[in-house]
């Protein structure tokens, strides 16, 4: 009787033990904010892939302009101040810097202009260094996936088919209309690191590729920072000076 009842006991014992603490995190979901923040240093690019886009039911196919396509995007990050650089596939290149909020970007003439408020919207690095996945939540977690040779967490939504940088310099009668125009977005986090590896849409394929991290601070070059400088002594002034009466 003894030993039939300290094997009940155990049984017991161990049907009510917690499982595996990688099988329920894998089971239930990410804990916490994905994806993560970024080392202070650190360094990625994403390089963009498009899918043939379906003929315009309103516009003959000759009649349309064809959009201007991003090809890749790097970024640079030390501390608060990012680099992000842009190629297009019509051979554009943009450069722009966030410091401490305030975006500094190179102008096709070769000068800086720096932005007079400090950057709180959707592409903003106060609150992400990814902004474009801020949408990722508990809500949209669909399974566990291996992609590139990695678990991942897997997330799922509907969202618009423009993407957000495209929705941005739209009119506000197009822009309410590309939100409307949903299709299934995909996206993979690695569930070691908690940083992105993939975004897929029915039209485009965004790849992420973490880099080594920069061996100096990012710099911005002598001009944008001269401008910055001087952005920053008159904020400074007009904020000890305070409001006009």
């Amino acid at each position: 009787m003894k030993n039939i009842s300290l094997s009940v006991v155990l049984l017991l014992f161990l049907s009510l033990s917690p499982p595996d603490a990688d099988a329920s995190d894998n089971a239930s979901g990410p804990v916490g904010r994905l994806p993560v923040r970024a080392p202070d240093r650190a360094s990625w690019k994403i390089s963009f892939t498009y899918s043939a886009p379906p003929p315009s039911a309103t516009k003959p196919p000759a009649t349309e302009v064809r959009p201007v396509l991003i090809k890749e995007r790097s970024v640079t990050k030390s501390g608060k101040i990012y680099q992000r650089l842009e190629s297009f596939d019509n051979g554009t290149k943009i450069a722009r810097w966030w410091v401490a909020g305030i975006v500094v970007g190179a102008m096709e003439d070769g000068s800086y202009l720096v932005s007079d408020h400090p950057d709180t919207g959707p592409f903003s690095y106060q609150n992400s260094d990814f902004p474009d996945l801020i949408w990722i939540g508990p809500d949209c977690y669909s399974r566990m996936e291996v992609v590139r040779g990695m678990s991942c967490y897997v997330f799922e939504k509907l969202r618009p088919r423009a993407s957000d940088v495209e929705i941005q310099e739209l009119s506000a009668e197009d822009r309410a209309a590309a939100f409307k125009d949903l299709v299934e977005t995909t996206v993979w986090i690695d569930h070691e690191t908690g940083l992105p590896v993939q975004e897929s849409t029915p039209d485009r394929n965004e790849t992420y590729t973490f880099l080594p991290p920069p061996a100096t601070a990012v710099a911005l070059p002598p001009e944008a920072a001269r401008k910055l400088a001087l952005h920053q002594a008159r904020e400074t002034q007009l904020t000890r000076r305070g409001p006009a009466p």
